[in-house]
């Protein structure tokens, strides 16, 4: 035990370094007493030695940023900065365990955001996974004709309709769920699918551009053979077209869809359609 006690010893010691440290405080931020001690706290419990004069030298700065207090960090070896790294203090009760964060990153040439601990989590941290971007939703309705076919050769005119939830969370992206329909009556067929996937839009202006893909399940009905009457399995689409008025609350949007349903997990069954749709994004 001793001898594994010696070797942990010789190996800190082996890696540790004297570090000189210069604390910089612009305005009433904190005492300066305190912060002092807790830097040389800090550069202690991270294996290194406080020392008056070093080619290693630790700069500390404080500085106010409204009711905010900013700590930054940076190790500079023989005159030249190796690393540095900031964090928010959202008041001065932070400061100490904040200080234990910038100054073990600097040392270590870490990013201070990345060594969070338990007990060691900033205001900022806590509220930085809730925080999010706005989007916004537009429920869609649309109808159009559709060619539909099976692997067999066999393909019918059907009426297809379509709704769809679209999030837009950037200028030119957004999260499409859909839901797909066609039918026809004689002969009897029934095609249907849910999707989700991305759509990218080539422009943020009235007039948008789009592409998009989706992937999820779906299931066809027919009567027109005794093969593959009916099926169920994953689904793909792809989308294109364009949106009108996408600057304004209610959207008018017209493009080409194909969609199409394996049978089973079979890639060489199935089937599929394509089809021009108008719809009504509010």
């Amino acid at each position: 035990m001793k001898q594994i006690l010696f070797a942990l010893f010789f190996a800190s010691a082996l890696f540790a370094k004297d570090v000189q440290i210069v604390v910089e405080m612009d305005g009433n931020v904190a005492s300066p007493t305190t912060v002092k001690k807790l830097v040389r706290d800090a550069v202690v419990q991270n294996g290194d030695s406080p020392v008056e004069e070093s080619n290693n030298k630790l700069n500390v700065s404080l500085m106010p940023l409204g009711s905010s207090i900013i700590v930054v960090g940076e190790l500079e070896k023989n005159g030249k900065a190796k690393n540095s790294t900031k964090l928010k203090a959202e008041s001065a009760e932070e400061l100490d365990f904040i200080i234990d964060r910038v100054v073990a990153a600097a040392l270590k040439s870490e990013n201070a955001n990345s060594n969070e601990e338990i007990g060691k989590i900033t205001e900022q941290e806590k509220v930085e996974v809730v925080e999010r971007k706005g989007v916004h939703k537009y429920k869609s309705v649309g109808i159009g004709p559709a060619l539909w076919h099976d692997t067999h050769g066999k393909a019918k005119f059907l009426f297809a309709f379509d709704v769809k939830v679209i999030f837009e969370v950037a200028p030119q992206w957004a999260i499409l769920m859909q839901g797909d329909y066609a039918f026809n009556i004689d002969p009897l067929i029934n095609h249907m699918d849910f999707v989700v996937g991305p759509r990218y839009y080539f422009t943020a202006t009235r007039f948008s551009p789009f592409v998009g893909l989706g992937f999820g399940v779906g299931a066809f009905l027919h009567d027109i053979s005794d093969q593959d009457r009916h099926s169920f399995g994953f689904a793909g689409s792809a989308q294109a077209g364009l949106v009108m008025f996408r600057t304004s609350a209610a959207q008018l949007e017209m493009g080409l869809h194909y969609g199409y349903i394996l049978d089973g997990f079979d890639p060489s069954e199935g089937a599929g359609k394509a089809g021009l749709y108008m719809g009504l994004n509010i």
